[in-house]
């Protein structure tokens, strides 16, 4: 805020926060919490455990409230067991393996890449057989993650490139401006689900 006041303008992107006016450029974090469990329903999951790192951050409650929406829709009762929402990675792969010693799951939804990744490794190492016994939805789309595990992995892609072209373009045109009172703006970029081999 003090920067901002200063008269250098901001551009937040991806993660943002309510408590800072600027122009913002974000994802439809909710929307796509909601269309990835949505997708594993359609493919038959019934016990969906929802794995999140990032619960500290709007993009991890967001995305999160997506999952639970898409359970409600769907008449699914939430199973407080089989959802692991924390602050950060550590020992992460440890509570997921609890997780799938102790409860009968047949689809994942990770809210981030790092959760995508130990979802899977955890998964094969249990021995499901992915996609027939476990399917898992991930979200971004970095390489580790998409083209490097095996299976692949199906993710929820937030089209980083075009994050990058409208922010600047934004600051851009906040630079170039006249208009001192110039009204902010806050874009929204939609996913698109990567359908790879941990769902078909």
């Amino acid at each position: 805020n003090s920067i901002i006041n200063d008269g250098t303008p901001i551009v937040m992107f991806d993660r943002t926060t309510d408590e800072v006016e600027c122009d913002k450029v974000i994802v439809d974090d909710f929307d796509s919490g909601q269309n990835a469990t949505q997708h594993l329903i359609d493919l038959g999951c019934k016990n969906i455990a929802l794995i999140s790192s990032v619960d500290n951050l709007s993009v991890g409650k967001l995305r999160a409230e997506g999952y639970l929406q898409a359970l409600k829709v769907n008449n699914i009762d939430v199973n407080e067991n089989i959802i692991i929402r924390t602050e950060s990675d550590h020992d992460l792969a440890d509570k997921i393996n609890t997780l799938y010693s102790n409860n009968l799951i047949d689809g994942v939804f990770a809210l981030d890449e790092n959760d995508s990744v130990a979802a899977l490794k955890v998964g094969v190492k249990k021995g499901y057989k992915i996609p027939k016994d476990l399917k898992i939805i991930g979200f971004a789309d970095g390489i580790l993650a998409s083209r490097r595990l095996s299976p692949s992995l199906t993710t929820v892609s937030q089209h980083g490139i075009d994050i990058g072209e409208v922010a600047v373009k934004l600051l851009i045109d906040r630079l170039e401006s006249k208009d001192e009172h110039k009204p902010y703006e806050t874009v929204i970029i939609k996913t698109q689900l990567k359908e790879r081999e941990s769902t078909k």
